[in-house]
Parts: C-alpha cells; sequence; structure tokens
C-alpha cells in the first residue's frame, strides 16, 4: 500500500474508532436521543410541521430498517443534533479489513497453482507454499484494487 493510501486508511480508522454496529440501540436512535432528555413527540412534530404520530412512525420505521437518511437528518435537526453515519468494517478497521482480505485471496490463489502442481506431481514444500502466500499478500496490499477482482 502507497503512502497515500495507507494514511488514508489510517485516517478513516482512526474516524470510526469506538464506533460498532454492538452500539445500535434496540430501540432506535430516536427514540434514545428524544427520551435522554424527555423531548416529546409533540415538540419534534411541531418542529417538522407534522404530527406526533407521524414522529413515532419515524421510530418504528428506524427499528423496521425503512427510515430514510433524509428523515433521520430532519428529526436529529429538530432535536438539535446532527445526524452521523458510517461504515464500520465486521473486522473492526479498514486495515484490518484489508489485511483479512488480502490473506483470503492469496490463500485462494496460492491454493489453486498449489493444486494443480499436485495434479502434474510437483509438490511443494509447506514452507515454500507459506512463502508464496505472505508475498503474495503483500503484492495484493501493494494495488488494493487487486483484492476486489476475485471472488471469494
Amino acid at each position: 500500500m502507497d503512502k497515500y493510501t495507507y494514511l488514508k486508511v489510517s485516517q478513516l480508522d482512526r474516524k470510526i474508532q469506538g464506533i460498532s454496529n454492538s452500539d445500535l440501540p434496540q430501540t432506535g436512535w430516536i427514540n434514545v436521543v428524544r427520551n435522554t432528555p424527555n423531548i416529546t413527540f409533540a415538540y419534534i412534530a411541531k418542529k417538522l410541521n407534522t404530527s406526533p404520530q407521524v414522529i413515532k412512525k419515524f421510530e418504528q420505521n428506524e427499528i423496521d430498517g425503512t427510515v430514510t437518511i433524509n428523515t433521520l437528518r430532519k428529526v436529529a435537526d429538530a432535536m438539535d443534533c446532527n445526524l452521523v453515519y458510517a461504515f464500520v468494517p465486521k473486522a473492526g478497521s479498514f486495515d484490518t479489513l484489508i489485511d483479512n482480505r488480502a490473506e483470503q485471496i492469496s490463500e485462494l490463489l496460492i491454493s489453486r497453482a498449489s493444486n494443480s502442481m499436485d495434479l502434474e506431481m510437483q509438490t511443494v514444500n509447506e514452507g515454500m507454499i507459506l512463502n508464496q502466500k505472505s508475498q503474495m499478500k503483500s503484492e495484493l496490499k501493494q494495488n488494493l484494487k487487486n483484492l476486489w477482482k476475485y471472488e471469494v
């Protein structure tokens, strides 16, 4: 990975540090943020020029996964908040996501080559295979576009 890409990955990892899917409240963010300072449905509804029932529906839509980003942004603004959303890698960081993907692809490609050589009775020792996987992983991380060319 070149220095510029490494810097971008590091900066993005710092921005998402501490955020995880487990942080999502079961009742949704609208509900939690509204109830913590005891903001009423009526207050938000008035700010959005709608009814309290619509705000209640927004809360339910968030739980159901059907609320729009635009709706979340409007409700956040009505509660004097900013909407912040992010894509957070399941692996915990983008650096780990890249490393795991490079590992998977190198495993796949080296295994294919190794199997082909086995069929031709040209068995390669385990140490050489591990070295090739490590080298391929490093090469894949130098050009990240190659990480997404293969189905795993």
